[in-house]
């Protein structure tokens, strides 16, 4: 998505991963969360077009995965 100039980003990181509480504790299923999870640009703003080619371009992520 990036490489096609959609923003996303990563909004979920695991609190124990935060600097400020550097838990030593694991946790897989955030783990596995977190490494596969994005934040999609969603705003009111975004206009039909742009959520048209936000769309596009995942089905065609998924069409060739």
């Amino acid at each position: 998505l990036i490489d096609s100039g959609i923003g996303v980003n990563l909004h979920y990181i695991p609190v124990y991963r935060q600097p400020y509480f550097n838990m030593k504790i694991r946790l897989p299923g955030a783990e596995q969360y977190y490494k596969s999870a994005i934040s999609l640009p969603i705003f009111p703003a975004i206009g039909k077009n742009n959520l048209k080619k936000v769309m596009q371009k995942i089905s065609e992520f998924y069409e060739y995965h």
